[in-house]
């Protein structure tokens, strides 16, 4: 269904048809390179209603930090700790059966003032599964995340990978989705200066940053740099900039949006499995 009502909207354009989805006969999606699909996605009022989040515009010095991963027996609170210290809140996409596994943990991401976001079950890249697996991935976390509050509809794709199917089924289900625009690359085999060095020379204002509570593929499980990177980072920056949710800063600015397309990586598993 996604791919039909896409291609729909895209031979209307390509076609010049106005009245929008009345085509009898629909190209398939794979038949475009992903360079066009981007270019006439931009075109279209679709970005609007597909576009992914970045970031906000605002003349305010507000910046939303995100974590992603979590929860972590290890890490997460110690983040927290961090966050409390210079009352920062931030938002969490959180992994559905950690969610299950740490109640206490996310109980005190709730009671501290931080908002919650889809993450998914068990971090899968999305694109790569049919679409029924794809929205299970989804309302299963859901599930997980009932009992911490009502109606999460923010989401992040694991990896950032997503096509216009997996975009659309996001879509459908009443989901905004974050990018961000702000990486340190806490990911990688990084250590405290280099994560605090990028953190400061390109925050500003409206803002979303992305970091790890708990990196999701086992490429590394320390995250002591990243959060004394954190804590350098709010030391020194917690007078110029206030720390908010993803939800309050769209509020407080306008959110910006752009198509977002990335396809997976083949050569990584698409479903991780941590140690326990």
């Amino acid at each position: 269904m996604a791919d039909s009502i896409l291609n729909a909207s895209i031979n209307s354009f390509i076609r010049g048809n106005k009245k929008g989805f009345n085509m009898v006969k629909l190209r398939p999606l794979r038949s475009f390179p992903l360079r066009v699909l981007t270019k006439i996605l931009h075109s279209t009022q679709l970005t609007f209603g597909m576009g992914s989040i970045t970031h906000a515009e605002t003349h305010e010095p507000l910046v939303a930090i995100t974590f992603d991963g979590g929860p972590d027996e290890r890490w997460t609170p110690k983040v927290l700790d961090v966050m409390s210290e210079y009352q920062a809140k931030g938002t969490f996409f959180v992994i559905g059966k950690y969610v299950q596994k740490h109640p206490d943990i996310m109980q005190r991401l709730v009671d501290e003032g931080h908002e919650l976001g889809n993450h998914t079950w068990d971090h899968p890249s999305m694109p790569l599964l049919p679409g029924h697996k794809r929205r299970k991935q989804i309302y299963e976390c859901d599930e997980a995340l009932k009992p911490y509050g009502a109606n999460i509809r923010l989401f992040r794709p694991p990896y950032y990978d997503q096509s216009m199917a997996s975009r659309f089924d996001m879509f459908r289900l009443g989901y905004s989705v974050i990018i961000g625009n702000r990486v340190a690359n806490d990911w990688e085999d990084r250590d405290t200066k280099f994560i605090l060095d990028r953190l400061k020379s390109t925050i500003t204002g409206g803002d979303i940053v992305l970091l790890h509570d708990a990196v999701c593929d086992q490429r590394y499980r320390s995250r002591a740099a990243m959060i004394r990177a954190l804590s350098l980072f709010l030391s020194q920056c917690h007078n110029r900039f206030r720390f908010i949710t993803v939800s309050e800063l769209l509020r407080s600015g306008k959110p910006k949006k752009e198509i977002w397309l990335k396809k997976p990586n083949l050569k990584r598993f698409a479903t991780y499995e941590r140690d326990i």
